[in-house]
Order: structure tokens, then C-alpha cells, then sequence
């Protein structure tokens, strides 16, 4: 008696179009990935630039601010002490910090800068805290804006102590400081911000009787 014996041979392996839909969806997972890691770069950087942006503002302005409350301190009542220059982009005023009554520069400055500065240059994009303007001993570093960050404005808006708007530097007694600046946020572009604070100018204008 014999038996027949049926042999069957199965094909391994894939086929040429399951080997397309495998790599149609490797592609999609990473593409996925890939727009996740993107999106998740592109927010860290956003926002690394953010702080970085807001902190080195608010410390220009901070600096800007201690020293102007400062501006016009006279204790000797010598008279030597006054705002110099009031505009939008360029403040410059004299405070008498050794309190001996006369306007000390260089090393004869020994509490601090006694004729101060900040100006704004547009065509550098930054700011310049100036120590000794139009003197022999003229020192000038910039304070914000010489390193990746733009300065594309400043703004000093001087009220009188009503709060108005005083174009008389023996009425000022306030300043308001209005900051923008950007700094490049990568691929996001440029980041832009702007930093204002009022400045009480305690020994100017009608305050100076207060010395």
C-alpha cells in the first residue's frame, strides 16, 4: 500500500509592498519625532532668550535708576550740583557724592562718578553709562546692548511733581525710563521687549529744598 504525500513550500520573507507600507510608517514615526524634538528646541531657545532678554534689561534700568536718585545731590548747598542735559535719548546730571561741594572727576571721584551719563546710540544699538561727559576724564562703558542684544530704544520721559510732562530741568523731580531691546531667538527669529520704571529724583526740582 503506498501513500502520497503532498509537500507544501511556503515563501519567506516580505513582500516588495508590505516592505513600503513598513517603511511608509518608520517615516511617519520619524517624522513625528523629529517635529517634537524641532518644536521642543525651538521653545527652549525662545525661551532661554525671553530671560535672558528681560534680565539684562532690568538690570540696566536698575543701574540707570540708582543712579539718578542720586541726581542733583547737593547736601553743601553749593549750587554746583544740577541736571545738565534732558532729552529723550541723553540724560546727564551732577550729584555730589563725596559730599565736599565741588564736582570731583577721575581719581578725585573717590565715592563714585560725580557728573553721569546715560545716551543712547541708534546707530550701535545700545546704551552707554558715561562717567565725566565732555571732561578731560571723559570714561565711557556700555551698559546694555554690546553683546547679543540690540538696543532699539530709550526713552526719558521727565515729569515735574504733578506728574506732568516738564521740559525745565529745574522743575524735573522724575523720570520715567522706557527700554526695548531684541536678541535672536534662533530659529523662532528675533525676540522683542520693552522694560519701563519711574525714577523719583529726591533732591530735584522742588525736592532740592529737601538736602
Amino acid at each position: 500500500m503506498s501513500t502520497n504525500k503532498k509537500v507544501t513550500t511556503a515563501s519567506a520573507g516580505f513582500t516588495l509592498i508590505e516592505l513600503m507600507i513598513a517603511m511608509v510608517i518608520v517615516g511617519l514615526v520619524l517624522a513625528s519625532v523629529i517635529g517634537v524634538f524641532t518644536r521642543s528646541n525651538r521653545l527652549y531657545t525662545l525661551e532661554n532668550a525671553r530671560s535672558s532678554l528681560q534680565l539684562e534689561m532690568q538690570s540696566a534700568v536698575e543701574v540707570m535708576a540708582r543712579d539718578m536718585r542720586m541726581a542733583v545731590y547737593d547736601p553743601m548747598n553749593s549750587k554746583n550740583f544740577e541736571i545738565k542735559t534732558a532729552q529723550a535719548i541723553h540724560f546727564r546730571f551732577a550729584s555730589d557724592l563725596n559730599e565736599n561741594g565741588v564736582i570731583d572727576l577721575g581719581a578725585a571721584a573717590t565715592a563714585g562718578c560725580e557728573v553721569t551719563s546715560f545716551r543712547y546710540s541708534a546707530a550701535n544699538n545700545k546704551v552707554d553709562w558715561i562717567c565725566g561727559e565732555n571732561t578731560g576724564s571723559q570714561e565711557l562703558e556700555p551698559l546694555i546692548g554690546d553683546t547679543d542684544i540690540q538696543v532699539t530704544g530709550l526713552d526719558f520721559d521727565y515729569r515735574n511733581n504733578q506728574n506732568l510732562v516738564e521740559t525745565n530741568i529745574y522743575e524735573i523731580s522724575g523720570v520715567v525710563i522706557t527700554l526695548n531691546a531684541q536678541i535672536s531667538a534662533g530659529q523662532a527669529g528675533m525676540e522683542s521687549r520693552s522694560y519701563s520704571t519711574w525714577v523719583d529724583l529726591r533732591n530735584a526740582g522742588p525736592n532740592a529744598s529737601k538736602n
